[in-house]
C-alpha cells in the first residue's frame, strides 16, 4: 500500500484562507511529497517547492506533468483517480489552483480506504468536485468571451455562460459550479459588490431549482430565467448601471435569458443527452 499524507480538504481550504495563503504553501508541499510517493521517488521536495514559489508559470508545468504521473501511478497500483492532467492544466490557467489541490488531495485521501463502498464514495465526491470546477472555469471563459464580443453589453444582453444552467439537469455539481463561476465572473467583469452578492444569488437560486426540476428538463430552464428577470433589474438600478424603469429592465433581461438560457440551454441539454458524458 502507498503511504501518503491525508488531509481533510475542507479544513485545508479554510486554513489556507484564514492564514492568507501560508497554509496553502504547506499543503502544496504535502502534495509534492505525495506525488513523489506515487512515483516511488525518495528525493527531497525542496527544489520543486522553490520552483513552484519563485518561478512564474512553473506551476502550470508542474500540475500538468504531476497530474499525469499521479493518474498513471494510481493505475499501476490498482487505483483509479478522478483528477487528470488536462483538468489540472485548465484549472491552473484560469487561476483555480486551489480547486486542483482539492481534487488531488481527495484522490490521495481515497488510497488507504479498504472498503469498496468508501472508495466509491470518495471517487464520487472527487468526480463532483471535478465537474463543478470545470463548469465554473467554462462559465468564466464564456462570460469573458461574451464581454469581448459585446454580447454582455447593451440594452439586451446575451451572455453565453447562461446556457450552462442546463448542465445542472445532469449533475448537482453544476449548481455549485455555475454559482462559483458567476461569483468569479462578477468579481472580474461585474458591477461591484451588489452584483457579486445579488447577481450571484440569482444564479444560485436559478441553478438550484433547475436541478430540482431535472426530471422535467425543459421546465427546469424556467427558474434561472425568472430569478434573473426578477433580481437583476434591481442590481442594475442600485449599481447605477442603468436608469431605465424596472419593468423595462426586466423585459430586456427576460429576452436575453430566454435566448441564452432557454434556447441555447435547451440545445446544450440535447447535446449532453446525446453524448451521455455524465454516464447517466
Amino acid at each position: 500500500m502507498i503511504t501518503v499524507n491525508k488531509r481533510k480538504v475542507s479544513s485545508c481550504i479554510l486554513l489556507s484562507i484564514i492564514t492568507f495563503g501560508i497554509y496553502c504553501i504547506y499543503w502544496q508541499y504535502l502534495l509534492v511529497k505525495n506525488t513523489k510517493a506515487i512515483k516511488k521517488d525518495d528525493s527531497k521536495c525542496t527544489k520543486e517547492m522553490l520552483c513552484l514559489i519563485f518561478i512564474p508559470f512553473y506551476s502550470i508545468y508542474w500540475w500538468f506533468t504531476r497530474g499525469k504521473a499521479v493518474k498513471d501511478g494510481f493505475a499501476e497500483n490498482g487505483y483509479s483517480s478522478a483528477g487528470n492532467e488536462t483538468a489540472y492544466l485548465i484549472l491552473q490557467l484560469f487561476g483555480l489552483g486551489i480547486i486542483a489541490m482539492a481534487i488531488m488531495q481527495n484522490d490521495f485521501n481515497s488510497l488507504p480506504e479498504q472498503f469498496a463502498k468508501s472508495q466509491q464514495n470518495s471517487r464520487k465526491s472527487t468526480r463532483y468536485l471535478t465537474e463543478g470546477a470545470m463548469v465554473a472555469a467554462i462559465y468564466v471563459v464564456l462570460t469573458w468571451l461574451s464581454s469581448i464580443f459585446g454580447l454582455a453589453r447593451g440594452v439586451i444582453q446575451f451572455p453565453l455562460s447562461e446556457s450552462l444552467y442546463a448542465v445542472a439537469i445532469f449533475s448537482p455539481a453544476a449548481v455549485l459550479g455555475v454559482f462559483v463561476g458567476c461569483i468569479l465572473s462578477n468579481i472580474l467583469f461585474g458591477l461591484g459588490l451588489y452584483d457579486i452578492i445579488f447577481g450571484s444569488l440569482a444564479t444560485l437560486i436559478g441553478a438550484f431549482f433547475t436541478y430540482k426540476l431535472r426530471k422535467r428538463p425543459y421546465l427546469a430552464l424556467i427558474p434561472p430565467i425568472l430569478s434573473n428577470t426578477i433580481i437583476i433589474p434591481f442590481v442594475l438600478r442600485f449599481t447605477g448601471a442603468s436608469d431605465d424603469a424596472l419593468w423595462f429592465l426586466g423585459g430586456t433581461i427576460f429576452i436575453g435569458e430566454f435566448v441564452t438560457c432557454g434556447i441555447l440551454g435547451a440545445m446544450l441539454y440535447q447535446a449532453i443527452k446525446k453524448t451521455n458524458i455524465f454516464h447517466l
